[in-house]
């Protein structure tokens, strides 16, 4: 089984999207916004110094980033509903389960900060 995508329970996929780091980048990226060009949000997490303390990895440049998010991490994020995706026009959106994300996100930052 793969982690990333769960047995098709809604928590689980959830929480296997949120466990990595660059799918919570995306999603804070996401925050507060319409809609983002797939260009926008790389450089974005190119340029976070959040995403790098949250344990991402580094990439060498941003098509490497770009390369990641477009054949793994952003069909799994619109598989589990919490981001639309469309690779045809290189936009990405927050989903029907974004804010159920949101939620569980803020929980979990304000337990650490408590």
């Amino acid at each position: 089984m793969n982690a990333d995508r769960g047995n098709g329970n809604p928590v689980d996929r959830l929480y296997g999207i949120l466990s990595h780091p660059l799918r919570r980048a995306v999603l804070e990226t996401l925050r507060g916004t319409e809609m983002e060009t797939v260009d926008a949000v790389v450089r974005s997490l190119a340029d976070s110094e959040r995403y790098q303390a949250d344990g991402g990895e580094q990439f060498e440049e941003t098509t490497q980033i770009e390369i990641a998010l477009h054949h793994h991490h952003l069909p799994l994020m619109a598989d589990a509903g919490v981001i639309r995706y469309d690779s045809e026009t290189g936009t990405v959106e927050r989903g029907t389960d974004a804010d159920v994300a949101y939620d569980l996100l803020d929980a979990v930052s304000r337990r650490h900060r408590d």
